[in-house]
């Protein structure tokens, strides 16, 4: 097989400029999937993917990927994906927790971008902090409750505040919109039907 023709997309952006950069991501639900496809189709072919979860029936609903792939780690779904869109690309798994992972560190320290698309705020701020240890360009994104809008922010370092510092003058200026949201009695006790009550779509 060979690797994928950028041929049709080279007129927009510079497809090679992306081939040896490397990405690391966290979550690879339904919106980090989708974001890793794209990238991986305008020609980024370098991944480090983190999700310690199974594809699972609930999330066939708004998940791109297959029923037959039920029960596998979304993060090997993802790599053959990858690999199979184009066999050039390197992409290794990790079905780990990455707030108790070493190597999660470690590929930070040699990344070029971090994404974090994770559904839990801890693990968000988490990521946020290694990117920002390691001074690396972090992109949190993540779909407000219950799927009234979402957030995405861009850390550059040296340029910009991080999540982090984001999210607490949002909280200082009653600006962040993800908590001003109420909801419904049901709302609080089952979140996307899996009762938790801390939950983000990614």
């Amino acid at each position: 097989m060979t690797s994928l023709d950028f041929a049709r997309i080279a007129h927009l952006l510079e497809p090679k400029d992306l081939a040896d950069k490397l990405v690391v991501q966290v979550g690879l639900g339904s919106g980090g999937s989708p974001v890793c496809d794209h990238l991986s189709m305008n020609g980024v072919r370098r991944w480090e993917l983190f999700d310690p979860d199974a594809l699972d029936a609930v999330n066939l609903v708004k998940h791109p990927r297959q029923r037959k792939d039920l029960g596998r780690s979304k993060v090997e779904i993802q790599r053959e994906w990858i690999l199979d869109r184009n066999p050039g690309a390197e992409a290794n798994a990790y079905a780990v927790d990455v707030m108790s992972a070493d190597l999660f560190q470690r590929a930070v320290e040699r990344s070029s971008l971090v994404l974090c698309c994770a559904d839990k705020k801890e693990v968000r701020q988490f990521v946020n902090a290694v990117a920002r240890q390691h001074a690396k360009p972090c992109v949190t994104a993540s779909v407000f409750r219950q799927g009234f809008g979402g957030e995405v922010y861009a850390y550059q370092p040296g340029q910009t505040g991080c999540f982090a510092c984001m999210d607490r003058a949002a909280d200082e200026q009653g600006i962040n919109m993800n908590d001003a949201i109420q909801l419904l009695p049901e709302e609080e006790e089952h979140m996307y039907g899996l009762n938790l009550h801390d939950y983000q779509a990614s």
